[in-house]
This record gives structure tokens, sequence and C-alpha cells, in this order.
């Protein structure tokens, strides 16, 4: 089993802000790994399982 250690002090989402700051550079709108709709399937997908489980966030209103 392949266990993962995240370097001290390493800060969240580091990984992500470094790959748009290297498409930014090459000119590009979106991630290949990760495009646009993708995303926003994820994100329904996510929701959803929120919805379905009753969590509610406070700025859901």
């Amino acid at each position: 089993m392949f266990k993962f250690r995240q370097p001290e002090r390493m800060l969240e989402f580091f990984y992500e802000a470094d790959a748009v700051a290297v498409d930014i550079a090459q000119g590009r709108g979106e991630n290949g790994v990760m495009p646009l709709g993708q995303t926003v399937r994820m994100l329904g997908f996510m929701d959803a399982v929120r919805r379905d489980a009753g969590l509610v966030y406070p700025q859901d209103g």
C-alpha cells in the first residue's frame, strides 16, 4: 500500500495553484488534467451528496 507523506508546512492547494500558474503562463484557458467541464460536474455531484445528506452551510441560505 502506498502512503502519501505530506511535506511539513505545506499550504493547501499548492499543487492546484502551481498548475494554474503554469497554464496561465503558457496561455491556456483551462487545465488539461481537470478541465472546466469536469470541475462543474464534480461540483454538481458534491452538491447532490450534500443535499441528500441534509448538510446545509450557513452561506447556503
